[in-house]
């Protein structure tokens, strides 16, 4: 393909994240036309859950500011190991989610969106937020299962997640080029697609249990699975 036919993947991730409307139009913040509706849709599905997944890590800063005492971030707190390792990982799954997003995205996530559906979808995804909080916060309800300190129970979320990234990610690349390729389309069924169904749902289910660990936390176990 000729370099000026190349897509241009910096403006890609600009766009997709930043700007998550398609081509600045200033009638669709003209005021709402329609209800459900909202009149316009000028945003994507995708641009709603690449803001959350960007913001994972300065959330996660804010509670480890706001809980961890006088000087939060000498991680000396019983919960350091485990909110170092969360911070790490889920802001990681987060950049490796836009990533994934631009280079080989799911084009359901490009359905239309209006300034309503962005607003209630971004807020619904606020439950993702919880690892952390209750890690440091101390406030969910229920019980604990562990301080943050625990070895055993940082390296068992480290290996759900690890695991989960490997299948979330690999099978989501496969579904993409094949798809792209193969003529006629017909289902997949070899690779991750040999053993399961949904590869790239069973990844994300053991990632969001890693996080679940890592919370120390039974309400966000319960939540997650």
């Amino acid at each position: 393909m000729p370099a000026a036919h190349q897509p241009d993947k910096v403006v890609d991730v600009i766009q997709a994240v930043f700007f998550p409307f398609q081509g600045y139009n200033p009638s669709a913040f003209r005021p709402l036309r329609s209800v459900p509706g909202c009149g316009s849709a000028p945003f994507q599905a995708r641009q709603c859950i690449n803001l959350h997944k960007l913001l994972v890590v300065p959330v996660y800063l804010g509670w480890i500011y706001a809980y961890g005492g006088t000087d939060p971030f000498a991680f000396t707190q019983k919960f350091a190991p485990a909110a170092i390792v969360l911070l790490v990982a889920h802001g990681l799954y987060g950049v490796l989610w836009v990533f994934k997003d631009v280079h080989f995205g799911d084009e359901r996530w490009k359905a239309k969106m209006s300034p309503l559906g962005f607003l209630v979808v971004f807020t619904s995804l606020a439950l993702y937020y919880l690892p952390m909080w209750c890690l440091v916060s101390r406030s969910c309800p229920g019980a604990r299962f562990g301080e943050g300190y625990e070895p055993q129970l940082v390296g068992a979320g480290l290996l759900c997640y690890c695991l989960g990234c490997f299948y979330h990610f690999a099978a989501d690349c496969q579904k993409h080029h094949v798809l792209a390729h193969r003529r006629p389309r017909s289902l997949i069924t070899d690779g991750l697609f040999a053993h399961s169904r949904n590869p790239g749902y069973f990844g994300e289910i053991l990632i969001y249990v890693g996080f679940a660990i890592f919370s120390m936390h039974y309400c966000v176990l319960l939540a997650f699975v």
